[in-house]
Formats: structure tokens, sequence, C-alpha cells
């Protein structure tokens, strides 16, 4: 039961910002309907003054309360007459522009009216015991002006207190006074009752259409971010350099964007939509083996060729993947046009091919030494040739295995050269004896490079090694023949 009532109250409850709100709005308002009722009231206090000072030639002054009754008229008058230009002076347009001063001008003409009306009400009493213009005064202010609930009892007590001064001086009757002292808080009681109702619903609609705004704020907020996203989409969706569609099971065009028209040679989103994408296959076997990865799961880089209108043939790599539309699946993706990439495949392959027939014919040695490992990691094919390994022999070989003591020596110190820091080449260039597999002698001239990784390091050594056996036998020979010739001449 407490929960219930927690629940109903929270609904009345308001945080300081909808307060401040909601008190500005109830005193806009008050202001507003203050600017037509005061009009109304100056004219009907206006007109009853000019009946209250024709009675003069009835004689009617002579009685206290038609006296009374005619300065209460007359000071009402004058005092709404006062008032008036700050009701049209600089009014509020909106709630938002309420202010301090607009507030006092509504408390000033609701204790004119009640004070004006308590006076009324006395004199009423003198002349015929009646309290009509009170409680019209009492219900008007109850229906029509919105009170907080600390103001409504503070002002319906003042009412209350003033009623109960104005009754015990103007009724002398016991039986009268009474009954005016039941019936006067009692139709209060029922007047602030009814001030409440009324600003409870008022507020409990304030309530509802500042929730409504709020959602509609949202609403609003969240439309503008689907417009962005949609904005954005369509922008990447036209500007993509990938060709970007949507088709149906049975290969029909949904959406198509510029780069995919133009990669497919057509004219319009129609042209492409009347042959669609299924007759585009120059294998028509590829469609099947698409749909199957498809249905797998997403799809990418699905390479194939299609046939384009004008005969010539596309090589592209789709990806994409389906998702439930509402006619049912819809194959959502992306067209790449491989046709550069693919050409630079083809070069690559020829290039590989050629640098292949190379390393495999060429009479020359071919070979990288690792400097992690300290062995060859490659050896060409003349390797077998030359010195009797197997290029797989050749993976895993040191410098102890091809070379003689004085040898590696030789080669280590052409490494050490181009490693030490401040070397001024990359390159080694010597002549060093190798040893076969079958132990036998080769000569052989070694012009390597080193192999430098991005950071600069130097991982590898990559070279060409040459068999220069017989020109070192013909210089041998030579040699001798010419230590010959001196020994004769010497003779």
């Amino acid at each position: 039961m407490i929960h219930r009532i927690k629940r109903w109250l929270d609904r009345y409850t308001l945080d300081d910002g909808g307060n401040e709100a909601f008190r500005k709005e109830t005193t806009f308002i008050n202001f507003n309907r203050y600017r037509v009722f005061t009009l109304l009231l100056l004219a009907t206090f206006t007109v009853l003054t000019l009946l209250d000072f024709c009675l003069v030639k009835q004689r009617a002054w002579s009685s206290e309360g038609y006296f009374g009754i005619f300065l209460v008229h007359a000071v009402t008058a004058s005092l709404l007459l006062l008032l008036l230009p700050f009701l049209y002076y600089s009014p509020p347009r909106t709630a938002d522009n309420v202010r301090l001063r607009h507030r006092a001008v509504v408390i000033s003409l609701t204790l004119v009216i009640m004070l004006s009306q308590v006076a009324t009400m006395y004199f009423d009493l003198l002349l015929s015991l009646q309290m009509t213009t009170f409680v019209i005064m009492v219900f008007g202010i109850g229906a029509g002006i919105l009170m907080r609930l600390y103001e409504s009892v503070l002002f319906f007590t003042l009412c209350n207190a003033l009623f109960l001064s104005a009754v015990m001086y103007a009724i002398k009757k016991p039986e009268v006074l009474a009954n005016f002292y039941v019936n006067g808080p009692v139709m209060i009681v029922i007047a602030w009752a009814l001030s409440r109702v009324v600003y409870l619903a008022h507020k409990m609609n304030f309530i509802h259409r500042r929730t409504i705004e709020r959602k509609n704020d949202e609403i609003r907020l969240m439309m503008e971010k689907i417009s962005r996203s949609e904005m954005e989409y369509r922008q990447l969706f036209e500007n993509s350099p990938l060709g970007v569609f949507r088709t149906s099971v049975d290969g029909r065009v949904l959406a198509a964007n510029n780069a995919i028209l133009k990669m497919l040679k057509s004219v319009s989103l129609e042209d492409l939509s009347q042959k669609g994408l299924t007759g585009l296959y120059v294998d028509p076997g590829d469609r099947a083996r698409l749909w199957e990865r498809l249905r797998a799961g997403p799809l990418a880089g699905f390479e194939t060729v299609l046939q384009l209108r004008d005969g010539s043939s596309l090589p592209v790599s789709i990806s994409g993947s389906l998702v439930r539309g509402e006619g049912g699946l819809i194959f959502e993706g992306t067209i790449e046009d491989i046709t550069v990439r693919k050409r630079a495949e083809e070069e690559l392959r020829r290039s590989e091919e050629k640098y292949k027939f190379l390393v495999e014919n060429t009479s020359d040695i071919i070979w990288i030494f690792d400097l992690a490992t300290l062995t060859y990691s490659f050896g060409s094919q003349s390797l077998e040739r030359v010195l009797g390994y197997t290029t797989g022999e050749a993976v895993g070989l040191t410098l102890d295995d091809i070379f003689t003591p004085d040898t590696k020596k030789a080669v280590q110190e052409g490494f050490r050269k181009v490693l030490g820091a401040g070397s001024p080449t990359d390159l080694i260039l010597m002549e060093a004896e190798h040893i076969a597999r079958d132990g036998g002698r080769v000569w052989m001239e070694i012009n390597a490079v080193a192999q430098m990784e991005e950071s600069g390091n130097i991982v590898a050594f990559t070279g060409v090694s040459r068999d220069i056996s017989k020109r070192k036998r013909a210089e041998a020979e030579r040699e001798a023949a010419v230590l010959a010739l001196r020994r004769s001449e010497e003779q």
C-alpha cells in the first residue's frame, strides 16, 4: 500500500528544473487570465460606480451600506485602472519570459479582488445579510487562478479570517451569526478543495506534456541521428571506390552504387537490373560455388571473371553476406576490380619464372649465408655440378664444410670488414679455394653483397660464386712456362 502511494505521489513530483518551469507556466497562465478578467472587472466596477453615483438623487446614500458599497466600487475601479498598465506593458510572450514583476502583478490583483469582495460582503451583510459576492469571489479565484499548496492555504486562510471578522462586526444576532460562522468556512474549504483539484489537474497535464515533449525530443534526436547515419551511409555508398550492391536470391539487382555501374559499364541501375548479375559470370559454375560459400557464412575475397556488355572480361573479387529482408534473403556485398592486381600477379609470376630459370640454369652458384645461424640457407642447382652438393644438402652447410682453414679466415675477414662500423662498402669480391664434396679443390671467385633488414642491421650475405679453376690452372701453367724460359735464358 505504501509503495502504491509512493508511486502515485511520484507521478506528481518534478525535479528542480521541472518545478521552476511549472512555476513560470502557472504565473504565465494567471497573468494572461488577469489580462482578460481585469478589463471585464474594470468595466463592471466602473458601471457599478456610476450606478451607485446615480442613487444620490434617490437619497440612498443616507444608508451607511450604500455609501460603503459606492466607496468599494470606486476604490476597486481605481486600483484596477492603476494596475492595468502593468498587465499590458512588456507582457511575457512565453512562460520562459516570466519575471518577478509579473508574479507581483498577479499577487496584487488577487489581493485587490479579495479585499474588494470582502468589503462588499460586509456592506451587503449590513443591508440584506447576503454574502453572495464573497462566495462568487472565492470560488472564482479557486477555479480560475492556479496556486501552489502553501499559496492556496495562505490565501483561503486569510479569506476565512477576513470573512469571520466582517461577519462579527456586521451581524449582531447570535442565531444568524452562528449560521454564517458555519456556512462561510464550509464554502471557503470547498473553494480551497476546488482550487487544489484544478491545480493538480493542471500539474498532471503539465507533467504529461513535459513527458511527451521529452519523448518527442528523444524521438527527434533519434531521427536526426538516423537521418545523419542514412546520409553518411548514402555518401559512403555512393562515393565508395568499391562496387556496392544488393541482390535478391534470383540475381535481381536491388541497389548498386556508381562505382559498380561504372565498373560493369552499365548506364543505370535499371540497365543493370535487366540483365542482372547472374548472366555476367564467364564461368556459370562460379555463381553456384559463390552461393554455396555464402550459405556457409560471410564471404570474403571470392574471385571470378565477369563478362561485360562490350564483350570484355573483368576479373573481380566479391565479398558479402546474406541478410534477411522483407522479401526473403538478400545478398549484400562489394565487388572489387582486381584487374591491376591480377596484372601485377601475372608480372610477378613471369618475373619469378625468369628468376627461377636464371637461377636454375646459370653456371654460377647463387647462395645466401645467414648470419644468425652462420650457415647457408640457400644454394642454386649449379652447386651440385661444381661442388657436388644438392640444393637440399646446401641448406645448413657451414664455412668449415666448403672452405680450407686459410680460405675460411679470408672469407671471415671479408665479412668482418663489411660488418664493421663505418665500413665504406657492403660488397665482397675475393677468390677462395673451396672443398668439393668428394674432397677435391675448386677455386672460385666470390662476389657477395650484404642483405639488410628494415632497421638497417645486416642479417645475411647474398652472393654469386663462379668457378675459376680453369683460369687458375692457366695462370699456373703460364707462370711455370715463364719460369722455365727464365731458367733456360740463364743457362
